[in-house]
């Protein structure tokens, strides 16, 4: 994924802080919904500088799509997968479909509690930033 950037810190190791601004999943398109305003849609990120930025520069910025699609594999289909799990199995077993419905329910929180536990353990595989062109200074 490449993404425009502002350089905001440039440090001796040739890393760079950014700031960023988060692409909206709806297009953009904030005139008609409010969902935008709700979370903060500027994030700031060191970056590896490849090309030697300066702060003050807009640059372009690249990300290992494997591992946000990893991500969204695993905080969006993951629990999904357990909820679906969790009903087949106590259907399988001929409960009640009350039972059914609480089974995949709880299961759904399992997964979701996996999620929060495999991100704690996945601190140490962040998805990393590279800037890969200088755009324009300011």
């Amino acid at each position: 994924m490449v993404q425009k950037a502002l350089v905001l810190n440039t440090f001796k190791n040739n890393t760079a802080e950014l700031s960023i601004r988060r692409r909206s999943a709806c297009g953009g398109n904030c005139s008609g919904c409010e969902g935008c305003s709700l979370t903060e849609n500027v994030i700031r990120v060191t970056a590896e500088n490849k090309v030697g930025a300066t702060s003050g520069q807009t640059v372009l910025v690249e990300t290992k799509t494997r591992l946000i699609f990893r991500y969204a594999v695993l905080v969006y289909i993951l629990p999904v997968f357990f909820l679906i799990l969790g009903y087949m199995t106590a259907y399988m077993m001929s409960f009640s479909e009350s039972i059914c419905i609480l089974t995949g329910f709880c299961s759904l929180l399992a997964g979701t509690a996996l999620v929060l536990i495999l991100h704690r353990i996945k601190k140490n595989d962040p998805v990393s930033y590279s800037i890969t062109k200088v755009l324009e200074e300011q």
